[in-house]
């Protein structure tokens, strides 16, 4: 049920990758967008991933510690097992991760709600977003969807070993990855007030919520014996350059308003409104499916939200499982869902396009 949506997505994404490849053989093009071009689906961070597979981290400047292992450990595993380069391995590796992420996440919405549309439209609405074109390039948040989604899938059919695994994993493959630690908790506390007796399923409960800090834990005790900070990798991803420091939303959100309403339509206006759809998407959730999901959707928009640069972030927000669910939860009537599919196609190709000439930094 994954498979077409998958295969859609790649459609789409290949007809950027066509679309800027013409643009930049038919057009006389700056060096730097000629590179990213030439660089295509791992460029921009897929570039990092590429680097620390091949090289490690001490061979790189130490900015890169920003990027966590799990990624780039499993591309050195999957470059000594298969043909071509480290680059190759990646892109094998996220594609093989997106599929998976559209199957499991096909599999809880239909354990929740026993409706096959709806099953189905979440494996569409999980691959056609704003965002969508990074579950194909190089990067995290294909692996990150799919081990999310294990993760919590695991603790609702109070598989705890299961979600304590894919907990570790999330929380070595992103910064973000200790989020998921939240709706593992949310199900664990769920139980006790249920009145549920603990028994000797205690220790897998407890191992499951505290799996993802083990994750990121490891990575930042290895930076700190070999870097000297354990938290450099927050520390870098707080600098002006990148994410910046966490700021009131407000005060994130009003250069692009300000924008809007001067009627300057941009990059950072567009911004805005998929704040205000992403906010929408956390209520949907929210009133619609467990607790646990609308914690992490919300925790995540928010983080998304509150960020002295917003660059990426549609990235950001749009790759959280939950709100692909909530997204899948509001097109239940047949126009709806092809206007949701449209529009998050075509926003796809747009923002993958621009990420290819250098105008938008995924």
């Amino acid at each position: 049920m994954a498979l077409p949506a998958w295969v859609a997505a790649r459609v789409v994404v290949a007809a950027t990758l066509m679309g800027a490849t013409s643009m930049v053989r038919r057009i006389e093009m700056p060096e730097p967008v000629r590179r990213h071009v030439s660089e295509g689906l791992v460029g921009w961070d897929a570039q990092r991933y590429v680097q620390i597979a091949r090289l490690g981290y001490a061979a790189l400047p130490r900015d890169e510690l920003r990027f966590f292992p799990v990624l780039p450990l499993t591309v050195r595993l999957f470059d000594r097992l298969l043909p071509g380069d480290a680059g190759m391995a990646l892109l094998v590796v996220v594609n093989l991760a997106a599929l998976g992420f559209g199957a499991i996440l096909h599999r809880l919405a239909l354990m929740e709600t026993a409706d096959r549309a709806l099953a189905r439209r979440a494996a569409w609405t999980a691959a056609m977003t704003p965002a969508g074109f990074v579950l194909v390039w190089g990067y995290s948040e294909a692996l990150w969807g799919l081990v999310a989604t294990a993760a919590v899938l695991a603790a609702r059919r109070r598989r705890w070993w299961i979600a304590a695994a894919s907990g570790v994993v999330a929380g070595g493959l992103r910064p973000v990855g200790l989020l998921v630690c939240l709706p593992l908790a949310i199900e664990c506390v769920r139980d006790l007030r249920a009145g549920e007796r603990l028994g000797p399923a205690v220790g897998p409960r407890l191992a499951a919520v505290a799996a993802p800090f083990a994750g990121a834990g490891a990575y930042l005790w290895w930076v700190g014996t070999r870097f000297g900070d354990p938290l450099l990798p927050y520390t870098i991803q707080q600098q002006s350059s990148y994410r910046g420091a966490t700021a009131n939303p407000f005060s994130a959100l009003s250069p692009p308003l300000g924008a809007l309403l001067r009627g300057e339509f941009s990059l950072e206006s567009v911004r805005l409104v998929w704040a205000v759809v992403l906010v929408a998407l956390v209520v949907v959730c929210a009133r619609r499916w467990p607790v646990s999901y609308a914690a992490l959707a919300a925790v995540a928009v928010a983080l998304a939200i509150c960020s002295t640069r917003l660059g990426s972030f549609e990235r950001y927000g749009f790759t959280t499982f939950p709100i692909s669910l909530a997204l899948a939860t509001i097109s239940s009537r047949p126009v709806v869902e092809r206007i949701v599919l449209v529009l998050g196609a075509a926003a796809m190709g747009v923002y993958g396009t621009l990420a290819l000439l250098g105008g938008y930094v995924p």
